[in-house]
């Protein structure tokens, strides 16, 4: 599967034909990970993402994984529900698992040229009304965090909501419009 991924990758992104964008989405500092990453810069990338459980609930989890993430059992048992570690693992597993929740960490492997190398941590937080991205990056170029937490897209919580201005300001960018106004 992973073969498959990398020969896909390598083929859309870096073979052609034309061009291709990658869009911050919702997180940004992209510039300076990308800096750090050259020439061997960077020995750890790590993306941890909390979003509201029920964002979460894909086709492949069992009814009781789905139920707990809707909320079902912490209702029927009267108990609070603790965060739940979803996912672990590399880039091309989350985009398997979670193709909807986790564009950030191809962008992100995209940026830091690290797909194999990234961990990506993904957590059903039953506390999360936003959505929050932590990125740890360290090695010889420095030690790198960033916290990101945004506001769900109404229409679709999978989605931070700042994703839609952040593509919006790509094809600007692209279009040579300036995407700051003063």
């Amino acid at each position: 599967m992973h073969l498959q991924t990398a020969r896909l990758r390598r083929t859309l992104l870096d073979d052609g034909p034309g061009r291709v964008y990658v869009t911050n989405g919702a997180i940004g500092g992209f510039d300076i990970l990308a800096g750090a990453a050259r020439d061997g810069g960077l020995d750890s990338v790590v993306l941890e993402t909390r979003k509201a459980p029920a964002s979460l609930i894909q086709p492949w989890m069992d009814e009781d994984l789905t139920e707990q993430l809707r909320g079902g059992a912490a209702i029927r048992d009267g108990a609070s529900t603790e965060p739940i570690v979803l996912y672990e693992g590399d880039v091309a597993g989350a985009i398997d698992k979670f193709p909807a929740n986790l564009n950030v960490a191809v962008a992100l492997a995209h940026a830091t040229g690290m797909w194999e190398d990234t961990v990506v941590k993904l957590i059903a937080d039953p506390a999360a009304d936003q959505t929050k991205h932590t990125i740890t990056a360290a090695g010889a170029s420095g030690t790198y965090q960033f916290e990101i937490t945004n506001n769900p897209l109404p229409d679709s919580p999978a989605t931070s909501g700042i994703v839609v201005d952040s593509v919006i300001t790509g094809i600007r960018t692209i279009a040579g419009e300036s995407g700051v106004s003063v």
